[in-house]
C-alpha cells in the first residue's frame, strides 16, 4: 500500500508518494502558476506510474488545506476529498504554512516565520519553533495585516536575541518592517524555489484525520469575497452558510 501527499496552495504544485514503511518512493514539485487545475491529475498519474504504484494501492491521502491561493487550495482539496470519499480512503489535512516552515533549516530553539504575500503588506503567516520533537506552532496560521501581527503575535513571543528565519517569496518589505518593529531579534530570510511548501517534508508536520472527507473545506484565513459581500448586505458578525448558498443560488 502507499500514501500520497499533495499541496496546491501556492504557485508550486507538489506531490509525494511514500510506501507503507514511510520511505519516499517519488516526489514532484513544479511551478504550475495558475494551471493547477489542468496539471494536477496528470502529475499525480505520472508520479504513481514512475513509482510503479497502482492507483488502487493508495490507501491514504494527505492534503495541504491552506491558507494560500483561493483557487489553488480548492483544486488540491477537491481532488483529495473526492478521491478519498469515492474510494473510502483515509484522508488527512495539514497546514500549507507548516509545510512551508518545514523547508527551513534551523537549529533547535530557532523560530520560523512561513509567509505568503497577501498584498498590501498583509500576509498568510504563522510562527513556528524547531524543537527536539519537531516543529511546534507558537502562533497559529492566520491572514493578518503585517504591522498588526508584528505588534501582537511576534512581539509577544519573540524575545531579544531570538533567532528567526522568514521563508517565502517577495519578503523584502516584510523583512524591513520586521527589523524596524523588532530590532533586537536576529532575522534571516530564504526565498526562491526552496521556499515553497514541498510535500516531501509532509511527515515532519502535524496532520489531522478528516472524519467526513466530503465535508473538508480549505482554510483561507479570512472570509471569501462572497462571504464578505453577504455580511455587508445582511449584517451580523458570522455567516449563515445555508442562507449564503440560497442567496447565490
Amino acid at each position: 500500500m502507499a500514501k500520497l501527499a499533495l499541496d496546491t496552495a501556492t504557485e508550486a504544485l507538489s506531490v509525494t508518494v511514500i510506501d507503507d514503511a514511510d520511505r519516499v518512493l517519488g516526489h514532484t514539485s513544479l511551478a504550475a502558476g495558475k494551471q493547477h487545475g489542468e496539471r494536477l491529475v496528470p502529475v499525480v498519474a505520472q508520479l504513481l506510474e514512475d513509482c510503479n504504484v497502482d492507483r488502487q494501492a493508495v490507501d491514504s491521502l494527505y492534503v495541504g488545506v491552506g491558507p494560500g491561493s483561493y483557487t489553488g487550495v480548492r483544486i488540491g482539496v477537491t481532488l483529495a476529498k473526492t478521491w478519498a470519499d469515492s474510494l473510502d480512503l483515509a484522508l488527512y489535512q495539514m497546514s500549507s504554512l507548516a509545510l512551508l516552515a518545514a523547508q527551513a533549516k534551523v537549529a533547535v530553539g530557532d523560530y520560523i516565520i512561513p509567509l505568503m504575500d497577501a498584498r498590501r503588506l498583509s500576509a498568510y503567516t504563522a510562527l513556528y519553533q524547531q524543537t527536539d520533537q519537531g516543529l511546534v506552532a507558537v502562533a497559529g496560521d492566520c491572514h493578518a495585516d503585517w504591522q498588526t501581527w508584528l505588534s501582537s503575535e511576534a512581539r509577544q513571543h519573540l524575545q531579544a536575541g531570538a533567532q528567526v528565519l522568514m521563508i517565502g517569496q517577495n519578503l523584502a518589505p516584510f523583512a524591513e518592517a520586521f527589523s524596524q518593529a523588532l530590532p533586537d531579534v536576529s532575522l534571516k530570510t530564504v526565498e526562491g524555489w526552496t521556499a515553497y511548501p514541498h510535500t516531501d517534508k509532509f511527515q515532519q508536520v502535524a496532520h489531522e484525520r478528516v472524519v467526513e472527507p466530503a465535508l473538508l473545506e480549505p482554510v483561507y484565513g479570512h472570509l471569501t469575497l462572497a462571504e464578505q459581500e453577504w455580511l455587508a448586505k445582511e449584517g451580523g458578525t458570522s455567516v449563515d452558510h445555508a442562507a449564503l448558498i440560497h442567496y447565490y443560488s
